[in-house]
């Protein structure tokens, strides 16, 4: 089942959080993938997913595995180096 956008973003508000950061690497976060939607398949690069109480989620993949983030609302940004990927976290 696809993520609720609003939902989790309104638990977020609730929270008094600004923003949940979602990250895995190598399925080790079964979590992420059920608040998220996502299907459960191999990922063998680190991706990031940050869905802010108010406004657009980002999100942060490897260029290997462009289409992991592909299915969740707003933009994505693409890393083929560690140094790519930490500049733009």
């Amino acid at each position: 089942m696809p993520m609720n956008l609003e939902r989790v973003q309104q638990a977020l508000r609730e929270a008094d959080l600004d923003g949940w950061l979602f990250y895995d690497f190598q399925n080790r976060d079964p979590i992420a993938y059920r608040v998220l939607g996502l299907p459960d398949k191999h990922t063998s690069r680190r991706w990031y997913y940050y869905v802010p109480a108010n406004g657009e989620p980002q999100g942060l993949v490897h260029r290997v595995e462009p289409q992991k983030l592909a299915p969740l609302p707003g933009t994505k940004t693409f890393y083929l180096s560690w140094q790519e990927m930490r500049h733009s976290l």
